[in-house]
């Protein structure tokens, strides 16, 4: 393949490994046409049979130009968790320290992708530090509304930004930029602050407004789909109608965000596609079925869930 390699940054902790297996193999099977490169990063270093077991299915694909394998040892200091977000989820404010590129796209491994990336990689965001998608609900009037009443810290930085707060589950990241602008370090100072929305809102407050708006096809929240969320933002005005028409007609990542995952909860909103790639590789979905042990009740209602798409 006589073209540029893709580079793609995937961060995750021991919990979930097997999930970002499972994304970078969604992301090469969607997409044989174009030359993927992979970097996979964590806080701790990664067993030589966790890199063993990620080669061996990752080999079979003729678009893999290379993986790499990095751990960050020490670069992240005190931050602030809560929910189900953990330390993990900060990795990626690491990227530009650890990373020796130009350019990279961040992908969360609670995904799996139904089409390829190279749109994204061509995006030019030159004067950018970040390309990202609106968030579906966050932007919302209501759910906006009530964060300007609940969080002092929502008033103080968003207050007049009201459809312009973006997702962090996939990112095209500037790493020059973001490095000449030296927001490592603004990231660490912010990481430690209680904010709802952990990195991501490390990510609006500091990168703010030198972050490029991306469809929202790139990053669909299952959940936000079959509620048509999409549409409601239409009409309070942060989505058009060819940005909703392509969230159906072009999807390309589906981020399984909040509590309830696919592998828990088969019959969650894209759980069908989940288990349905998932049935490529028969071994990895037996591991992920007797690590997860989802409930027969899950197993059978996930086959009278409807597909996301048709």
């Amino acid at each position: 393949m006589n073209q540029e390699v893709i580079k793609v940054v995937f961060t995750f902790d021991k919990k979930y490994e097997l999930q970002g297996l499972i994304a970078a193999l969604s992301l090469l099977d969607s997409d044989a046409s174009h030359e993927y490169g992979f970097y996979f990063l964590s806080e701790t270093p990664f067993s030589d049979d966790i890199v063993s077991d990620f080669n061996a299915y990752l080999s079979g694909f003729g678009n893999l130009s290379f993986s790499r394998f990095v751990s960050l040892d020490h670069l992240i200091g005190d931050v602030y968790e809560s929910r189900h977000l953990n330390r993990s989820t900060y990795l990626r404010l690491e990227i530009p320290e650890v990373i020796p590129e130009e350019k990279v796209i961040y992908a969360d491994v609670d995904v799996i992708f139904v089409s390829g990336l190279a749109g994204l990689w061509s995006e030019d965001v030159s004067g950018y530090c970040l390309a990202a998608s609106l968030d579906v609900g966050l932007n919302r009037e209501r759910s906006f509304s009530k964060k300007l009443l609940d969080l002092p810290y929502w008033n103080e930085y968003y207050s007049k930004r009201k459809g312009s707060y973006f997702q962090a589950g996939l990112l095209l990241m500037n790493l020059r930029e973001i490095r000449d602008r030296q927001l490592v370090i603004r990231w660490r100072e912010l990481c430690q602050k209680r904010f709802e929305y952990h990195d991501m809102d490390v990510l609006n407050i500091s990168c703010y407004p030198f972050i490029k708006k991306i469809g929202a096809n790139y990053n669909i929240i299952p959940g936000y789909l079959v509620k048509k969320a999409y549409e409601l933002g239409v009409s309070e005005g942060y989505f058009d109608k060819n940005e909703v028409d392509a969230v159906y007609e072009n999807p390309v990542m589906l981020h399984f965000a909040g509590s309830r995952k696919p592998w828990e909860f088969p019959s969650s909103p894209g759980g069908r596609e989940y288990w349905r790639f998932l049935g490529k590789f028969p071994e990895l979905q037996e591991r992920v079925m007797k690590r997860y042990s989802p409930s027969l009740y899950e197993r059978i209602k996930k086959f009278l869930v409807k597909p996301l798409f048709v």
